[in-house]
């Protein structure tokens, strides 16, 4: 009798030991999760899943994600410029009205122009050498309840500025050793 009493009091010990313990957020993962809960549709279901290890944050790294958002603006228009040439071509070739042929020229040529200022600014943002620490960021993982009532998995890179700002990034990010 004494056997089963003294199991049971061992498992129930384990298992009561074995509680995860309440987890204590940094301030930068407070920020972050006070602004994911202004965010999802109920704020009452955010659940982390998963924090990242928290790094310095500076302006050459914000800038880096934006060159790679430029970057794709400027893969769409060159695409988009490629096939208003096409059209441009088939329509002097079909000997289309001259109206028709000055719009297409006019979308075409406003699509390069667009693109070269694009190139430009991708540029700019690629010489970015400010290093100076504006920041911490950390990569983080949570789940939340939509309006349908599905739960959600998502995460991000999210930096909470030396202001105070919370910003989030989905683009892609490397960070360089020396931020360390």
């Amino acid at each position: 009798m004494m056997k089963p009493l003294l199991a049971s009091g061992t498992l129930m010990l384990i298992f009561h030991g074995c509680q995860p313990a309440v987890e204590t957020l940094t301030p930068t993962q407070q920020a972050i999760a006070n602004f994911i809960k202004r965010q999802v549709d109920d704020s009452t279901s955010y659940r982390p899943v998963r924090w990242g290890r928290e790094r310095k944050w500076r302006q050459h790294d914000w800038d880096s994600i934006e060159a790679v958002a430029v970057q794709k603006q400027i893969d769409a228009l060159n695409s988009l410029a490629h096939t208003n040439l096409l059209r441009l071509a088939a329509a002097t070739k079909n000997q289309m009205p001259a109206d028709t042929i000055r719009i297409l020229q006019n979308r075409y040529l406003s699509t390069v122009q667009k693109s070269v200022v694009f190139k430009m600014s991708c540029q700019t943002l690629q010489a970015s050498t400010d290093t100076l620490y504006r920041g911490t960021s950390v990569m983080h993982s949570f789940r939340y309840k939509n309006k349908a009532g599905a739960v959600v998995m998502d995460s991000a890179i999210y930096t909470l500025r030396e202001n105070g700002q919370v910003v989030m990034s989905k683009g892609e990010v490397t960070f360089s050793d020396d931020a360390f």
